[in-house]
């Protein structure tokens, strides 16, 4: 009996919660948002039932409609890659309500994928579609601002935040605030190559695209970073502090 309490733990919420509780919180933030949007629409068409309910030939109607007629809060134009996202999110919402069909796939939809190709490239003539939001490459000389500015570096406490973001986010590929609070410790190690020359390596943890779903979906190689790589006093921030922790340990 003691065997099998090891094995097999009780479980403190339903399975349907468990689940949910897996999701990517922003995902399914947008998805809700998104599918808000579309029922404001499918309202200013007198059309009361949510969008699960409503029969694949009418929904498919009422989404290509939506697609070419909607715009953002401020009246201007979504991007081509926003409306590819809002159709997502509704085979999303669709998919998790068991309904027989999919936004995506299926040619009950294909009015409505017909629409939003035909809208993106309404929009591209337009101008849109050319990622105006793209981030730029943060230059050396841009980093060695911020390092003279004290906004970067050891000489404060935020400064010293401000380093370890910049770096976990630059040598590990850590993105958003997530995967930042998820560190744990022994996440990165202070390790030696053949040569003796000291390097940390990051086992990641989930991250947006690497969720865990798929075992397969790892990466090939642990991020690394060596101290030839690193500014000067990136190198004080963390190989010194990883140098004394180990010596402490002992």
């Amino acid at each position: 009996m003691a065997e099998r309490s090891r094995r097999f733990v009780s479980l403190d919420k339903p399975i349907d919660k468990f689940i949910e509780d897996q999701e990517n919180k922003n995902t399914l933030s947008k998805t809700r948002r998104d599918v808000s949007l579309l029922t404001e629409f499918l309202n200013s068409k007198n059309e009361s039932r949510r969008i699960e309910e409503i029969p694949p030939k009418e929904l498919n109607e009422y989404i290509s409609e939506f697609i070419v007629a909607v715009r953002r809060k401020d009246g201007e134009d979504f991007e081509p890659s926003s409306l590819r996202g809002l159709i997502c999110s509704f085979n999303r919402h669709l998919k998790a309500c068991k309904y027989p069909c999919s936004v995506i796939e299926d040619s009950q939809f294909e009015q409505a994928r017909q629409a939003l190709e035909a809208r993106s490239k309404e929009l591209k003539k337009d101008g849109k579609g050319n990622k105006p939001k793209a981030a730029e490459a943060i230059t050396d000389e841009e980093v060695n601002i911020l390092y003279n500015k004290q906004l970067l570096g050891i000489s404060n406490a935020e400064a010293l935040l401000n380093t370890m973001w910049f770096m976990n986010s630059k040598h590990f590929g850590l993105r958003g605030c997530d995967e930042h609070r998820r560190m744990k410790w022994g996440d990165v190690q202070l390790l030696t190559d053949v040569n003796g020359a000291e390097y940390l390596e990051y086992s990641e943890r989930q991250t947006k695209t690497g969720t865990g779903a798929e075992p397969r979906n790892v990466r090939a190689v642990k991020p690394i970073t060596v101290s030839q790589t690193v500014h000067r006093t990136e190198i004080q921030c963390l190989f010194t502090k990883f140098t004394l922790t180990k010596d402490l340990a002992r």
